[in-house]
């Protein structure tokens, strides 16, 4: 995975250098410079390995999280605006987003118990494998929002998309911000979620 995100983002930083780029830059040019792009690439992926091995949590959902976070304060500044024109939906806001929170924090720790029978057994203490409901946790999100951001960086910088009458149905097919778009978001989010639960969980370990 490390090799193919490193090859991803020279494939990228290549479509940016063709698309913004003049047309004098030559082609070994054009490699060089994204050789560089794709360079920062590593270095995240380094910082990821880094963190995790240091233990300080998982290397890859904190540098997510930071990417998240830069635009929480401006999500935030869009929440208080409320409190001066209309405090209802001010709060109404603010207990969607705890509920949200709350929730997601409630699925992700919830466990269920499968109970363990033994044979003549005489101790009074129930055992059981304790299996998370959430197996997936965010890495079907992670996978769909990036594949979704793939496909329309794709469509956008490649030229053969924009030769195409339908290139407007594909992106509203792709985009997040149409109804069509977020059924798709959805039901990859759910393929994603059975197919790395599927991997993650081996049933003949655990039995």
């Amino acid at each position: 995975t490390r090799f193919l995100a490193i090859l991803l983002a020279m494939f990228q930083s290549y479509l940016m250098i063709n698309k913004y780029s003049s047309s004098e830059i030559l082609i070994p040019e054009k490699l060089y410079i994204s050789f560089f792009l794709a360079t920062g690439t590593a270095i995240a992926i380094w910082l990821s390995d880094l963190i995790t091995a240091k233990g300080i949590g998982n290397g890859t959902s904190i540098l997510i999280m930071v990417g998240m976070s830069s635009g929480v304060i401006t999500t935030f500044q869009k929440i208080f605006a409320f409190w001066n024109t209309d405090k209802i939906k001010f709060f109404a806001l603010l207990f969607l987003l705890l509920f949200i929170l709350i929730s997601t924090i409630i699925v992700y720790l919830a466990t269920l118990k499968i109970p363990i029978i033994y044979p003549n057994k005489k101790s009074q203490v129930e055992n059981y494998i304790p299996l998370k409901i959430n197996v997936p946790g965010v890495l079907p999100i992670i996978l769909t929002s990036t594949m979704q951001a793939f496909f329309m960086f794709c469509i956008n910088n490649i030229p053969f998309f924009d030769k195409l009458k339908c290139k407007d149905k594909i992106i509203e097919f792709i985009s997040i911000s149409t109804n069509l778009g977020i059924i798709f978001f959805v039901c990859l989010i759910i393929f994603f979620s059975f197919l790395t639960a599927f991997l993650i969980v081996n049933t003949n370990d655990i039995a």
